[in-house]
């Protein structure tokens, strides 16, 4: 497997000289009072509560017994609640989040966690919480995190360790390719804001290391740059393949959107509509929306079909119809979702879904995620998700402050979390 050198590719960026960013002022609170909307903001604060009283400092909570659990290691339902604080003007309980960062967070102590969950779950919440606030604080503690965490990068590693590898992390002698572009879109937002030499290097590091030969793309190397050819497409492809789309819409380079383009041409024949995994593909087409080879693909007004019929309000609605929708079935990950309030043109529509998803997934003194069982059964995991603030609460904060807009306006990271406008066309 050859890889690309992209070693000289960042002086080149620079030449390409990016266009201007024109910032959004965002809105905070409900814009327009209802019974959905007060409902909404309701549900979000007694579950935050419930997280803040008991597990502040940990991962996620399991709403029916209170226990505390540490999935990722860095308390990632706390960053990643940040920015549905912020517009839903929820002052007490970002007053309390605010403090905790100050004078308990400390990035030293995480002892090894995912170098791609530390990027685009807390790195990416707090420069989306700086994007909203343009308070300095979460800048320079997104640039502190993401410093230690170069400082102790290791290239070929799934996770970053600060202590060296324990017997839990030795076995990994593989990763997958999304692991390639980890950090890459919120390393970008970085240098942008803060031109610090630092993430300019690290970016280059990434590029060196892509691995972009032609079309040909796998889902896991080993460690010796070798791939396993799945021969088709997956959730890892579409994240590395968001990410780099994502890179490029903040710094141009000419050889990652042949790339993009190229493979997408070459995915064409490839792709099943109905498959929820495919939703980044949404965000890759609108970067590259003036290519024709993207805009043919023949994905996005299948799944806008496929999000309606499945998204149908239904009073009656169990369970057991959450069968195909990942997207919110599992973690409440809200790529599907962002797209249907794209195409939405009412609030309280929009906002009756969300309503109706909490009351499905309400459980104890919070919301529970849902899992598929081998036999494609749904049942509840009573672990209330950090993606259900990162993403559907945050979507949802979206709708009713009245700042829908910065879907289109903003780049969206993979875990939901503002990262810096698009580039004015």
């Amino acid at each position: 497997m050859l890889f690309i050198g992209f070693g000289i590719i960042f002086s080149q960026m620079n030449n390409n000289s990016p266009k201007n960013h024109t910032i959004h002022r965002f809105r905070v609170g409900i814009r327009r009072t209802n019974t959905k909307s007060e409902e909404f903001l309701s549900m979000v604060r007694k579950s935050l509560g419930f997280y803040l009283d008991k597990c502040i400092g940990h991962d996620e909570i399991n709403v029916e017994n209170g226990d505390c659990i540490d999935e990722f290691g860095f308390s990632s339902t706390l960053f990643e609640s940040l920015e549905t604080m912020m517009m839903l003007d929820m002052k007490d309980e970002l007053r309390r989040a605010i403090k905790y960062l100050k004078t308990s967070f400390n990035i030293q102590q995480v002892k090894w966690c995912s170098r791609r969950e530390l990027w685009t779950r807390v790195i990416g919440s707090l420069i989306g919480a700086y994007s909203i606030s343009k308070d300095n604080f979460f800048l320079e503690l997104a640039c502190n995190i993401a410093e230690n965490s170069i400082l102790h990068d290791n290239e070929f590693s799934r996770v970053l360790n600060t202590e060296g590898f324990g017997k839990e992390m030795a076995g990994i002698k593989s990763k997958f390719i999304s692991d390639f572009s980890a950090g890459l879109p919120e390393l970008a937002a970085l240098f942008k804001f803060t031109n610090r030499l630092t993430f300019k290097k690290q970016i280059d590091n990434i590029l060196i290391r892509l691995p972009i030969k032609h079309n040909k793309i796998g889902t896991v190397y080993n460690n010796d740059t070798s791939y396993q050819d799945n021969k088709g497409i997956d959730g890892y492809i579409m994240n590395f393949l968001s990410d780099i789309s994502m890179f490029n819409e903040i710094i141009p380079n000419s050889a990652i959107e042949a790339f993009i383009v190229e493979y997408c041409s070459y995915l064409q024949p490839k792709l099943v509509s109905s498959s929820t995994f495919l939703y980044p593909l949404f965000q890759i087409i609108s970067y590259f929306e003036q290519k024709e080879a993207v805009l043919m693909l023949p994905v996005e007004e299948d799944l806008i079909l496929h999000l309606y019929n499945n998204y149908k309000i239904n009073k009656n609605r169990s369970l057991a119809l959450f069968n195909d929708l990942s997207d919110l079935g599992y973690k409440f990950e809200g790529d599907g979702l962002r797209e249907l309030i794209r195409k939405s043109s009412k609030d309280t529509k929009i906002m009756k879904l969300f309503i109706h998803i909490l009351e499905i997934t309400k459980r104890g003194r919070g919301f529970s995620s849902l899992m598929k069982s081998t036999k494609r059964k749904i049942h509840h995991t009573n672990i209330q998700s950090s993606n259900l603030f990162g993403q559907f609460f945050g979507l949802g904060s979206i709708v009713v402050s009245g700042n829908i807009q910065v879907l289109d306006r903003y780049i969206i990271n993979s875990r939901g979390h503002l990262l810096i406008p698009h580039i004015d066309k």
